[in-house]
């Protein structure tokens, strides 16, 4: 059969020495199955024939009523085959699950596997999910590790949003490592601040990284010895150069009120702020009804005007 022979290629070509880092599905031509210099292709008209073929074998041998560690190695590779062209076949990733409790497949070549996975999938959350149990698995066993692989999770995650535009799987993943292994790290956190705001300003309006950032703000806002009242006027500032730059994005007036509400200085202070905040919105203070105003400028105004209810909603909780 050509799928099996194919298969038997593709097997190959992953279980060899050489380093994959990049996988895709390519349009259908004459060559079908592509290696070179770590570059992996899969053609679309293959990649069917692979996943029909691997899909058939794989749940004939989960179905055996006792296995053994030849059938263990063989349901490895057809889960690789089913996961490289279909990555939300959750039942391959319970299986390797199995396999790597087990120990039939190790922690790194796993990691290994999933970054390759990731170059062609960006937004799987069925991968995602996996790799926080692998995570959670890896640590359970050696927790010495937990920053060293948490820092390289992050720059996965950040990778993986760069490939997909306003990846929400990529970005909840990145927000779930810094709740659950990385709040109280104050290096890392205020490091993840200043890192992303080269990527802030080249995704303006994307709204997963304002709300990143949000995260990243309300975990440094309960260390002590952070100085939160800086970072928070530094980030008001910064929205507010942004807002006045890139006219009419509504996730920069949205952050701007998470900003505004919850801003940690006393009620004099914020006083002081909503009178300054009401200075700011007054210069947008015009019908966007009227003609010559540009659409971006005509949502500048609009936005302006809902925040400046907010302002307003705000204040009356001071009186």
């Amino acid at each position: 059969m050509e799928e099996q022979e194919e298969y038997a290629k593709l097997i190959k070509i992953l279980t060899g020495q050489e380093y994959i880092d990049e996988l895709g599905i390519t349009p259908n031509t004459q060559c079908e199955l592509v290696f070179i210099d770590g570059k992996l292709g899969i053609s679309s008209t293959l990649s069917k024939k692979l996943y029909i073929y691997a899909h058939k074998e794989f749940f004939k041998l989960r179905s055996k009523p006792t296995s053994t560690d030849c059938d263990s190695d063989e349901i490895n590779k057809l889960s690789m085959v089913l996961l490289l062209i279909n990555p939300e076949c959750y039942t391959a990733w319970n299986t390797r699950k199995e396999l790597i409790v087990s120990k039939t497949i190790t922690s790194s070549k796993e990691f290994q596997f999933m970054n390759l996975i990731l170059t062609c999938y960006p937004r799987s959350a069925e991968l995602f999910s996996h790799r926080r149990w692998l995570i959670q698995h890896v640590i359970k066993s050696n927790d010495n590790e937990i920053v060293a692989l948490c820092k390289l999770e992050l720059k996965i995650a950040a990778r993986a949003a760069d490939r997909y535009y306003s990846n929400y799987i990529s970005w909840s993943h990145r927000c779930w490592i810094l709740r659950t292994y990385l709040s109280n790290n104050p290096e890392i956190l205020l490091n993840e601040l200043d890192d992303t705001m080269s990527w802030l300003s080249l995704h303006i309006s994307d709204s997963n990284i304002y709300y990143y950032r949000q995260q990243l703000l309300t975990f440094l806002v309960k260390i002590n010895h952070v100085d939160s009242k800086k970072l928070w006027k530094r980030e008001l500032q910064i929205n507010k150069e942004m807002i006045e730059y890139y006219e009419g994005r509504e996730a920069m007036w949205l952050f701007r009120r998470f900003l505004l509400a919850k801003i940690p200085e006393n009620d004099e202070e914020k006083k002081v702020l909503y009178h300054q905040e009401m200075k700011f919105v007054n210069q947008y203070n015009q019908d966007e009804g009227t003609s010559g105003f540009t659409w971006e400028q005509k949502r500048q105004i609009h936005f302006a005007k809902s925040y400046q209810i907010f302002i307003n909603l705000i204040k009356s909780d001071l009186l």
